[in-house]
């Protein structure tokens, strides 16, 4: 029964110590990535079909470099037949693809308020993720207002299984309307205790919330990412936990182990305990070994008193007690 209980209390223990070590997974600490459009992860394609932003004077769309996230953006103008003004094949949209590991993606662009001039602000963006189509985002201004919104979500994904994703932004449609793009940049969150190994973005800036550039006409970029809170120290939990678990392991092996032994010592010990062996048989004259040896030296001798004994042959009156009260009948009334 107590190994039986230790071995109880030692199972309660482990199961303890895998749930903790489970919350402290489940509560890891993240952090939200930010990724430029300049960054050099990005993959633009066709190639020569964007404009980096803020280099392109000949684009009609001029936002202020000041309001955009590292003061960059890409332009890309996607233009429905019959209307290609492409170097590329007509009909093709455009797309910008990006490798990074985490479990959530958002994609922050600048909108252009205005429905044709100084250029048709009207969007149609499609996002493919791991190549699988996603989600869609079209806006089409009513009003020719030369006045741009900054971090515009126009993509957000919180909820990725972790490890490595591939994210494609497609502007335009083939065969579709005459749509703009000003991609600016992206967040991704990621795990913040452990380096990642895979492919990703080279150059990123790290942030505990996302920091924007300040907008009065947008959304706040932080009411999307990811609050979590920030730690270095997941590794060494991780570490941790498993060597708690090993030593308290230990302890409880030895407890129980010792425990038994002093079981197995209290029981040997009790059996190694002088009890009195002999009783009076219901026929006979059987005597104990003690008994006789006092009986052959004076009863038995004839006489009716107890004879002269050495020193080393004296018992006290109460061990004299006890053995007459297990000698037979026949021999008790001659003491």
């Amino acid at each position: 029964m107590p190994n039986s209980h230790c071995a109880h209390t030692l199972l309660q223990l482990v199961a303890l110590l895998l749930i903790l070590q489970d919350v402290l997974h489940v509560t890891a600490i993240f952090r939200n990535y930010t990724v430029d459009d300049s960054d050099s992860s990005w993959i633009y394609s066709p190639y020569g079909a964007w404009n980096i932003g803020n280099d392109c004077h000949g684009c009609d769309a001029q936002p202020n470099a000041t309001l955009a996230y590292n003061h960059t953006w890409h332009d890309a103008a996607f233009y429905a037949p019959p209307n290609q003004q492409t170097m590329t094949d007509p009909n093709v949209p455009f797309t910008a693809n990006i490798t990074f590991s985490g479990t959530a993606v958002y994609v922050f662009c600048i909108m252009l308020n205005s429905a044709t001039y100084p250029i048709f602000g009207a969007s149609d963006i499609s996002f493919h993720m791991d190549g699988v189509p996603v989600s869609t985002y079209q806006n089409s201004p009513t009003e020719n207002l030369d006045t741009y919104t900054y971090n515009v979500p126009v993509f957000a994904m919180p909820s990725l299984e972790y490890g490595t994703h591939s994210l494609m932004i497609q502007n335009g449609v083939a065969n579709g309307t005459d749509a703009l793009i000003l991609l600016d940049y992206i967040l991704y969150t990621a795990d913040d205790g452990l380096e990642s190994t895979t492919p990703g973005p080279s150059n990123v800036a790290s942030t505990n919330l996302p920091t924007p550039p300040p907008s009065s006409q947008s959304p706040s970029a932080s009411s999307l990412s990811t609050k979590k809170p920030n730690s270095r120290n997941f590794l060494a939990i991780e570490i941790a936990v498993p060597i708690g678990i090993v030593l308290l392991l230990g302890v409880a092996s030895f407890s129980l182990w010792r425990r038994q032994r002093l079981r197995h010592f209290e029981v040997h010990r009790q059996t190694l305990r002088v009890h009195p062996s002999y009783f009076p048989a219901e026929h006979g004259h059987a005597q104990s070994p003690r008994a006789q040896k006092h009986s052959s030296r004076g009863w038995s001798e004839g006489s009716t008193s107890v004879g002269t004994r050495s020193p080393r042959e004296e018992l006290s009156t109460s061990t004299t007690a006890r053995i007459v009260e297990i000698l037979p009948p026949a021999y008790r009334a001659t003491v």
